[in-house]
């Protein structure tokens, strides 16, 4: 199938038609811009008489608005970029920011926080005893490195279906950071918490390379709890850490990732000004934090890769690469 791109190589992530930029929050063509726009102003409604699951490309578009529309909201368009109205002169009427429970415009950080949160259950600590001690204590037919591996892996795939649940997120494809596992160690003070609810416990790891890992994430685990950190405020921090990049070089749609990691931002400050109005530097210690395990994270691929260079350890193709993209 022939698609038309504009100058810029890009296409609208709605239908594939050319893209005349980024319309809320999204790269888009006028047409889909148009459409999304009016439909919101007017407050319009569609119904689909098929499945709800309609394909939407340049040459059908029209034909279904239910599932045109609702493809914009999956790709992350923003119903609350939508002016309603102009002042005199076509300059906006800009909105002030009062509060979460003040003024019913905030609504986008909640929105986005309850998203997130509903997208990324799996990463909130257990408070029940159904867990599984790692520690090899036990003679065991796989090497021990190997099986972490595995279950990190698994949480890559944890991440993955995490991200794409992320308004904005399918639009654009990025690096993923490995550290989500941290938060659902808090509740298990010096191990971490890994995929199927195994516990990696460094007093019981018979293996150099497990004992140094378990214990530097389980050391910045704590520090982590010490925040003592809520389930709306841990789902900001993964969307930062996710769409928060130490360079640009390379980095495709960097105006989409910008826009998710400010909104992150933002739904963060606004949440924790509502919900700690007596604590008024929380924000700031809780983005201090993420320097922190920035360097963790780095380091542990550093280590990765020396396992897999010279203790010959078969280490998965994808988690390979994230590795190398983080070295």
């Amino acid at each position: 199938m022939e698609k038309s791109y504009s100058t810029n190589g890009r296409i609208c992530a709605i239908c594939g038609d050319r893209s005349s930029g980024f319309h809320y929050g999204v790269q888009s063509c006028e047409g889909c811009k148009s459409f999304f726009k009016r439909t919101v102003q007017k407050q319009l409604h569609y119904t689909c008489v098929e499945s709800m699951s309609c394909q939407i490309d340049k040459n059908n578009r029209i034909r279904c608005q239910f599932c045109r529309f609702q493809k914009c909201l999956s790709l992350g368009m923003l119903k609350e970029a939508v002016r309603e109205d102009r002042a005199p002169g076509g300059r906006p009427r800009i909105k002030s920011l009062i509060g979460m429970k003040e003024n019913a415009d905030t609504f986008v950080s909640s929105e986005l926080i309850t998203q997130l949160i509903q997208a990324r259950p799996d990463a909130m600590p257990k408070r029940r005893p159904d867990y599984l001690e790692l520690g090899f204590a036990e003679i065991c037919p796989l090497n021990p490195v190997e099986i972490v591996m595995e279950l990190v892996l698994q949480e890559v795939d944890l991440i993955v279906a995490w991200a794409y649940k992320i308004p904005g997120f399918r639009s654009w494809i990025g690096t993923i950071r490995l550290a989500s596992f941290l938060q659902r160690s808090s509740a298990h003070q010096g191990s971490v918490m890994l995929a199927k609810d195994v516990l990696l416990n460094p007093e019981h790891s018979f293996n150099v390379v497990l004992e140094q890992w378990s214990s530097q994430l389980a050391c910045f685990a704590y520090k982590l709890q010490s925040l003592q950190l809520d389930m709306a405020e841990f789902a900001c921090v993964n969307a930062i850490m996710l769409f928060e990049q130490e360079t640009s070089s390379g980095l495709k749609n960097r105006e989409m990732v910008d826009f998710i990691l400010n909104r992150s931002l933002d739904a963060l400050r606004d949440y924790i000004k509502c919900s700690y109005p007596d604590k008024p530097s929380r924000f700031a210690h809780i983005l201090l934090r993420l320097p922190t395990l920035r360097s963790v994270s780095s380091k542990m691929a550093h280590e990765c890769l020396f396992a897999q260079s010279f203790l010959n350890l078969a280490v998965p193709h994808v988690l390979s690469f994230i590795l190398e993209v983080k070295r």
